[in-house]
């Protein structure tokens, strides 16, 4: 192999794992992103009987 295989291969490679890198950085955004809106819902959904119960 010559060095602009060489060259080619490993910007290749370092572009593949940077796509990784980046995907699973977005996948752990979108997740704590979700548990933060997910959890005041959870939190809501809890209260609602309890509010439901004081009132009668």
């Amino acid at each position: 192999m010559n060095i602009v295989n060489i060259l080619t291969t490993v910007i290749a490679l370092s572009k593949a794992l940077a796509g990784i890198v980046i995907f699973q950085c977005a996948i752990a955004a979108a997740l704590s992103v979700g548990h933060i809106i997910t959890a005041p819902i959870k939190k809501l959904l809890l209260a609602l009987p309890m509010v439901k119960r004081k009132h009668k």
